[in-house]
């Protein structure tokens, strides 16, 4: 994701697989995508919101790619953390804008959405995958760096006005998903 040419390279990959799919006889594909598409435009985003405002990022510009020739369901994933997945491994001292919201979901609950929509056969949607509950980064942080024995981070304030809150909703409603970690603040494994 931090190639220069991150969007030629992952359309040329996505062409790829997509060709070797259809060769294949898939017709259906579950594809992984992430919050990364959405720029920081205030809560709640929802699936509509992809692509109404480039994300800064070229990986979620990438990532906004459709494939077509199948039936495709996204699942667009917010920060993954659980088990090895441990994100207090990268706290600075400080945290910059301390004040805005994380968007993250255990690896637990990644894995149970997409086990949801391969058992419920949801064809041609999208589904946003984050915890229902967004701590701040300065919470969030901090309890992390406490979980791994590491000094709390100092946290500053910074401009709050355009951030991402990334709602997981239409997962909810549509599938009947419930979260296990919908606190990224409770210890999980």
């Amino acid at each position: 994701r931090r190639r220069p040419d991150v969007e030629e390279w992952f359309g040329k990959a996505l062409d790829a697989v997509l060709m070797a799919s259809l060769r294949g006889g898939v017709r259906f594909l579950l594809f992984a995508s992430s919050t990364s598409v959405y720029a920081p435009q205030g809560p709640p985003l929802v699936e509509e919101d992809a692509g109404k405002v480039a994300p800064p990022m070229a990986s979620g510009r990438a990532l906004l790619r459709a494939a077509s020739g199948f039936d495709t369901t996204v699942l667009r994933f917010a920060g993954l953390y659980g088990y090895e997945r441990a994100p207090g491994r990268f706290v600075r001292r400080v945290i910059k804008r301390g004040d805005l919201p994380v968007n993250l979901v255990h690896r637990d609950d990644a894995v149970a959405a997409m086990v949801a929509v391969l058992e419920q056969d949801i064809r041609e949607e999208t589904f946003n995958v984050c915890a229902e509950e967004h701590p701040s980064r300065a919470a969030f942080y901090r309890r992390a760096a406490g979980w791994l024995g590491l000094p709390p981070p100092r946290a500053e304030s910074g401009d709050t006005s355009m951030y991402k809150c990334v709602s997981s909703q239409r997962l909810i409603r549509r599938l009947g998903f419930a979260f296990r970690h919908p606190d990224p603040l409770v210890p999980a494994p």
